[in-house]
């Protein structure tokens, strides 16, 4: 009982410095929970999936090559920067940053980029339209850079102080270490360090990356996660991954999501437009679970996702 008085007494609502190493009072952790800023991707079901983007975690969207992860990536991004105003940094080492442009711009003037020419225009309203869209877009915060070393890609993002992180290529990243000398090493190190990079400037970090062997039906959770140690990522990084499936002849998008919400695997369908890249949700897609998940809970979840308010069972 005397040293529970003792403990009693005790004030956690503080900050302290030990031996220079940085404490935090139990109070604070408290109170950060309710400021905790949560980014949606645009999509309900994908933010139904991955609990929507928070600061400090990392997120793959992973796939074979030509699966849609960039046309995801940027949809995203769109889906971000046209609703909110969020200072976006975009680290791209697959596309250029002025056909990234294009590209928001397709998806925002439903204009398909091969008819996009911004020196040549000859039809008044899809000037007009062309016009419009890019003066939004140089309203918003959006930085690009091609920057691939991890150090120094953190010293442009403290810089910038942005709200959120989006990397389109994992695999263009270098590190200068001396003693990683397999290829393997310098990306898991890399892995690292960019969820070290999400958790010192509290941002959400959205990053692409390819994976080499084809995705699997059976034991698809251990064949994934496999996958994306192949990639060079650690698996306890990761907030969230996204495997991108997409049928070439449809144009429909398949997305199987595995995090640690309790869900095995949430698979998720969308309809991607061959011409801009606009990927769109289906309004009367459900979500599909393949984990430990009664029938009753799927048709409550579902129920909220399409917003009616008459319960059938």
């Amino acid at each position: 009982m005397d040293n529970i008085k003792e403990c009693s007494n005790i004030n956690l609502g503080n900050d302290y410095t030990i031996n220079n190493l940085s404490v935090i009072g139990i109070n604070e952790v408290i109170e950060s929970l309710d400021k905790t800023k949560y980014i949606s991707t645009g999509y309900k079901k994908l933010d139904f999936a991955i609990d929507e983007l928070k600061n400090g975690e990392l997120y793959v969207i992973a796939g074979k090559a030509v699966s849609g992860k960039t046309n995801l990536l940027n949809n995203i991004l769109y889906n971000i920067v046209s609703k909110n105003n969020i200072n976006a940094l975009y680290f791209s080492f697959v596309e250029c940053p002025n056909l990234i442009v294009k590209k928001l711009v397709s998806i925002d003037t439903d204009i398909p980029g091969m008819y996009i020419n911004f020196k040549d225009l000859k039809d008044g309203t899809v000037e007009e339209k062309l016009k419009k869209s890019l003066e939004i877009f140089s309203s918003k915060k959006i930085h690009f850079s091609i920057q691939y070393d991890i150090n120094k890609m953190f010293e442009i993002a403290n810089e910038i102080k942005p709200d959120i992180i989006l990397i389109d290529g994992f695999q263009c990243l270098t590190i200068e270490e001396e003693n990683l000398k397999s290829r393997l090493k310098q990306l898991q190190e890399c892995s690292y360090k960019i969820k070290m990079i999400a958790k010192t400037l509290n941002v959400p970090v959205v990053i692409t990356t390819n994976i080499s062997r084809k995705l699997k039906d059976k034991n698809f959770e251990s064949y994934c996660l496999f996958n994306l140690y192949e990639a060079g990522f650690l698996t306890n990084e990761i907030a969230s991954a996204i495997f991108c499936m997409r049928d070439k002849n449809t144009g429909k998008l398949k997305l199987k999501v595995i995090n640690g919400r309790g869900l095995d695997a949430t698979l998720l369908q969308y309809e991607m437009n061959t011409n801009t890249m606009k990927i769109t949700e289906k309004k009367k897609n459900n979500l599909l679970f393949e984990g430990n998940i009664d029938k009753y809970s799927i048709r409550f979840i579902n129920r909220n996702l399409r917003g009616n308010k008459k319960w059938k069972k």
